[in-house]
């Protein structure tokens, strides 16, 4: 697996940005010169773990933002933000939220059944098209290959001999 420094550098910029943080308040923080500060964001060094973390740990954030790039599609933040959104809600709020998740994950995954049976649908159809395509195609050069016999018979050409 290759580590992308760049797409790293560039998230630790924007969390330090979004934080109101500068490179020499950051760098002073974790304990390291502004020069490797800046040159971990330019993705002119490689970034220790022990940097990375000190980074997390100073800018308040965990670390897969910035390996990453959204804690969105990691299970714990997904429940974490849904956690977050019900936490001011009233019974019936939370109530009405539930039934609503579950009636859109139900027709997600019907949409996603009949789109995954029209692809397939479609790709059966579009193998059969080349089938034939391909039957009509060979039989071309049959014909052609059996002309090119004739004429070669009637040129007196004999094909050459396989050894």
């Amino acid at each position: 697996m290759d580590i992308n420094y760049v797409d790293i550098g560039k998230r630790i910029r924007q969390e330090r940005c979004n934080r109101n943080f500068t490179q020499e308040k950051l760098a002073e923080n974790i304990g390291i010169s502004i020069t490797h500060m800046s040159n971990i964001e330019n993705a002119n060094t490689k970034l220790s773990l022990p940097v990375l973390i000190d980074i997390a740990n100073v800018l308040d954030c965990d670390s897969d933002v910035f390996l990453c790039g959204s804690l969105k599609n990691n299970k714990n933040s997904s429940e974490k933000i849904v956690t977050e959104l019900l936490s001011d809600c009233t019974k019936a709020e939370r109530l009405v939220i539930i039934e609503t998740i579950q009636a859109l994950k139900s027709a997600l995954r019907d949409n996603i059944r009949r789109l995954t049976i029209k692809c397939q649908a479609l790709k059966r159809k579009k193998s059969k098209k080349y089938a034939a395509l391909d039957k009509q195609h060979s039989d071309t050069e049959k014909r052609q290959r059996g002309r090119r016999r004739e004429q070669d018979d009637k040129a007196g050409i004999r094909p050459r001999q396989k050894m």
